[in-house]
């Protein structure tokens, strides 16, 4: 077959795919704003991989004509390698995209190593008639063994557990992003099937591709949310949280930096968005679906909790200022537990005034007590 009658059969087989892949790349390289950087190299490298694997996947079709080529050719082996080997790749690399702790990929791709080392067996043994994995004898015929449901099986467990690790981590503070990516996974494992049970073909990479668009936008809309400064959420979210989750709300804790102005008349505004910057990145440690930490004014931070007993509030109200304090700067703290008929408001303002006290003793420790009118 000549390089035209390929491109002619593999444009005519991945239209759809490479329409979206026009108009992804269209969309990231005019719109630099979308995504992180880190986000925006993963989308390119899963675009990639995609492109990839429908190049892969239209060797195997053609090189697996029996009535074309009878004995088995090594382009196909090579074809059908990489179609398992990337289509767990590009799965595990869909999910990292919503994975809330990126540390830990490498340890989640070792399970993917391994299988890319066992499938060699389709490049090394081509002709095998018993297959481990699979193979073609020597009449180029397709042949699963015992292990060749391995990369079927290796994705679903990919698929489910990081959704469920992703699901986890939003828990109930975010359940929008629970829905997205539960209907992007739905979507993946619906086009898996279907291609596993040979319904349909060519459906797997496009729906990849489609939810990779759908969770990247939502990303970006979400940026609305969030202050730009410290990456905490914004005001904006506090008071929809506040007012949608008033019923669940069993504390809220009051945060403000002490000594900012001191810092930015001393040092300089770009001193003083350092030393937010600094104490956003505590209190994101210790932002979770119990505890959720928001900025909500110049240097005023709240955090809304669920679940927590008193002596855990205290706790992390402890654990932020011993934080804060780690990184040279400080904060003044104050909490209020929710009793039987008081609005997430009054809790608000009774934490409120629990802080500015502290902030009074604090400037009074330190001989300076120049925001007598609040503090």
């Amino acid at each position: 077959m000549s390089p035209v009658d390929f491109m002619y059969f593999y444009v005519k087989d991945f239209f759809i795919l490479l329409f979206l892949e026009l108009v992804m790349l269209v969309l990231f390289t005019t719109n630099p704003r979308i995504g992180s950087r880190r986000d925006r190299i993963r989308v390119l490298s899963l675009m990639a991989i995609c492109l990839a694997l429908s190049v892969a996947r239209e060797v195997d079709t053609i090189f697996s004509d029996v009535s074309l080529y009878p004995y088995t050719n090594m382009p196909r082996a090579i074809g059908t390698y990489l179609i398992y080997v990337l289509g767990v790749a590009s799965l595990l690399l869909f999910f990292e995209l919503a994975l809330p702790d990126t540390r830990k990929v490498l340890l989640l791709a070792i399970p993917l190593a391994l299988m890319a080392i066992l499938y060699l067996t389709i490049i090394i043994f081509p002709t095998a008639e018993n297959p481990l994995v699979v193979g073609f004898g020597t009449d180029n015929v397709f042949r699963r063994g015992p292990l060749g449901f391995t990369s079927h099986t290796l994705s679903v467990i990919y698929t489910l557990g990081l959704m469920g690790v992703i699901i986890r981590s939003a828990g109930s503070a975010r359940r929008v992003d629970t829905l997205v990516i539960v209907s992007c996974g739905i979507g993946v494992m619906y086009a898996l099937a279907i291609e596993t049970l040979d319904i349909a073909t060519n459906v797997l990479y496009p729906t990849i591709l489609i939810s990779t668009v759908v969770w990247v936008l939502y990303s970006f809309m979400k940026t609305a949310r969030h202050d730009t400064l410290t990456k905490l959420m914004n005001r904006l979210t506090f008071l929809d949280d506040a007012m949608r989750e008033n019923g669940s709300v069993c504390a809220v804790i009051s945060i403000d930096m002490n000594g900012l102005k001191q810092i930015n008349d001393a040092k300089g505004h770009i001193a003083g968005d350092d030393g937010l910057r600094a104490i956003g990145s505590v209190l994101e440690r210790f932002s979770n679906a119990d505890c959720r930490m928001y900025r909500t004014g110049g240097d005023e931070f709240t955090a809304l909790c669920y679940k927590m007993d008193e002596g855990a509030v205290r706790r992390v109200c402890d654990d932020v200022r011993d934080g804060v304090m780690q990184k040279g700067f400080s904060v003044s703290i104050g909490y209020a537990m929710r009793t039987p008929g008081m609005s997430v408001e009054d809790a608000y303002k009774a934490a409120d005034a629990a802080m500015y006290e502290s902030k009074r003793a604090y400037y009074q420790r330190e001989g300076n007590d120049r925001r007598k009118h609040r503090a």
